[in-house]
């Protein structure tokens, strides 16, 4: 392995590790720069796929799903029995004896929640319980104008942060 390698495979495993324990504002920064990268990489964005690999190496993914194929790499024969990647946990078996699979298929939920608005379901993924029903209106992801989506996200991981999520 080169050195150019080496420290390639070092930033994975640290954004990994940080994705594991980050707050929900912070997960949703990163799965907004996956999802980046995922549009540069000409990845279809489809937000009823988790990830689904139509052709070999090409696949379709939701805003998490632009996790599981970026900070965690995950190929096409991890996405799972059926190739439709319906259930993250089935693509995150294979970490499950060496890192928190429960905390990496929260984030990851939560992230889903997010994306369609509903903050109580994502803030209940962080066992975090709120006395009221929090709803952010999202707009719905469009490949030919993916600002509008990206920017009311970060808008909302901005308002997370604020209150200590």
């Amino acid at each position: 392995m080169s050195t150019i390698e080496a420290r390639q495979k070092e930033r994975i495993k640290v954004r990994q590790d940080e994705f594991e324990t980050a707050p929900l504002s912070r997960c949703i920064e990163i799965a907004l720069a996956d999802m980046k990268k995922a549009l540069k990489d000409d990845v279809k964005i489809d937000m009823d796929m988790w990830v689904h690999y139509s052709t070999k190496h090409k696949c379709s993914v939701c805003l998490a799903g632009c996790v599981m194929i970026n900070t965690y790499n995950v190929t096409e024969e991890e996405v799972g029995h059926d190739g439709t990647g319906d259930d993250p946990s089935h693509s995150l078996v294979r970490f499950g004896t060496r890192i928190n699979q429960h905390a990496i298929r929260d984030r990851l939920y939560a992230i889903n929640d997010v994306r369609c608005g509903y903050m109580t379901g994502a803030l209940a993924c962080f066992g975090i319980q709120i006395d009221y029903d929090w709803q952010e209106d999202v707009p719905i992801f469009k490949k030919n104008n993916p600002d509008k989506f990206l920017v009311a996200m970060e808008r909302i991981a901005e308002k997370l942060k604020a209150k200590g999520y």
